[in-house]
C-alpha cells in the first residue's frame, strides 16, 4: 500500500512538472510568432503653406509591430531604406495607431529629426498590407497640411 502511495505522489508530480515548463514554452513561442515586426515603404506628401512649399511622396519606410489586438507602433525613416536620414539616431521618429474594423482611428508620428522634431496626428485605413493615413502637424519648418501618408508591405 505505502508503495502504491509513493509511486501515485511521484507520478502526479512528474505529470505537473512536465505540464508546467511545456505551458511555458509553447505560451513564449506563440507570443514571439503572433506579433512579428513588418516592413513596410511608401511615401509622404504635405503642404506647408506659411512656407508656400510642397513635399510630394517624399521616400519613406516603416518598421511596424502589433502590440495587442487593434494598437500597432513601429519606427518611422526617411528612406526606404529603413535607416535615418537625418542622422536622428537609431529612427527618424516613432509611430503609434489604433485600429478598429480597418479604420485607424487614432495616428501618431513623433519625429525626431535632429533639429526639426515635431507631432504628427492623422487617420485613415489600416488592412495588414497598406496603411493610408490623412493627417495634419507640425515641426520646425511650421504646419504641415493636407498631409498623406502611404506605406506598403
Amino acid at each position: 500500500m505505502k508503495k502504491l502511495l509513493l509511486v501515485s505522489i511521484i507520478l502526479l508530480l512528474s505529470i505537473n512538472m512536465c505540464s508546467c515548463s511545456e505551458d511555458k514554452t509553447m505560451n513564449d513561442s506563440v507570443k514571439e510568432e503572433e506579433f512579428p515586426i513588418e516592413k513596410f515603404v511608401g511615401h509622404w506628401t504635405s503642404e506647408l503653406p506659411s512656407l508656400n512649399k510642397k513635399y510630394d511622396e517624399i521616400p519613406i519606410s516603416a518598421k511596424i509591430k502589433k502590440n495587442k489586438e487593434g494598437e500597432y507602433t513601429g519606427e518611422f525613416f526617411f528612406t526606404t531604406v529603413f535607416v535615418t536620414c537625418c542622422n536622428s539616431g537609431i529612427n527618424d521618429g516613432v509611430i503609434n495607431f489604433k485600429v478598429s474594423n480597418g479604420n485607424v482611428t487614432k495616428f501618431i508620428y513623433n519625429d525626431k529629426i535632429k533639429n526639426c522634431n515635431g507631432t504628427f496626428e492623422g487617420t485613415g485605413t489600416f488592412d495588414n498590407k497598406e496603411l493610408i493615413i490623412d493627417f495634419d502637424g507640425n515641426d520646425c519648418e511650421g504646419k504641415h497640411e493636407k498631409g498623406k501618408l502611404v506605406l506598403r508591405k
